[in-house]
């Protein structure tokens, strides 16, 4: 007896056929459509799954299992940096929370508009990696840890351009700043690490 196998294309399902039985050959075709319009529909029929984080976005072909975190940036949540005046024009989307992923203290994408600046801060016991997707600016940090060079100390900071695909990594203690020089907003991908 000869046997086919079908899987989904999210691989989460096996349909097995057995080509001597008629009804086994019935019941894997009408499988099949059942996974074809799952696969062509399942963005509207799936939309009020849930994730371990929440409501599931309307994401196409999307499984979701334990251990698995899936979010759509476009429906994050817009907030302020944790640092910095309150009213800063400076926003981001947190995709990921401190203690979602171990040692990693939040993954997030920032939107810096033109002309606006993330003030000089320190971070004692995180490293933290940037990377410009969009926009053009300048990333500053102190050239001595524990030093802010906003103050009147001398201490000098080197400035590094920041174009899309430029990544930059600062070691905890070490002051920074990053500002946008270009026409449009300065986008940001960055995460942290624990020391």
């Amino acid at each position: 007896m000869s046997y086919g196998h079908w899987l989904d294309p999210r691989g989460s399902h096996a349909l097995t056929c057995w080509h001597s039985s008629p009804k086994r050959v019935g019941q894997a075709v009408i499988g099949f459509i059942c996974l074809a319009l799952l696969v062509l529909f399942g963005p509207s029929l799936g939309s009020n799954r849930k994730t371990m984080q929440g409501e599931a976005s309307a994401l196409p072909s999307v499984v979701y299992i334990p251990g698995l975190i899936v979010r759509k940036i476009d429906d994050l949540p817009d907030v302020g940096l944790s640092h910095g005046p309150l009213d800063s024009v400076v926003r981001k989307r947190a995709i990921l929370s401190p203690g979602e992923v171990p040692h990693l203290v939040g993954f997030a994408q920032a939107t810096i508009p033109r002309g606006a600046s993330v003030e000089w801060h320190v971070h004692e016991s995180k490293y933290e990696i940037f990377t410009c997707i969009q926009g053009q600016g300048k990333f500053l940090v102190a050239a001595i840890p524990d030093h802010n060079p906003d103050t009147a100390n001398g201490t000098q900071a080197q400035e590094t351009p920041l174009t899309p695909g430029v990544t930059v990594t600062v070691r905890p203690t070490y002051f920074h700043s990053i500002l946008n020089t270009g026409p449009e907003d300065l986008l940001l991908s960055y995460f942290g690490i624990a020391e």
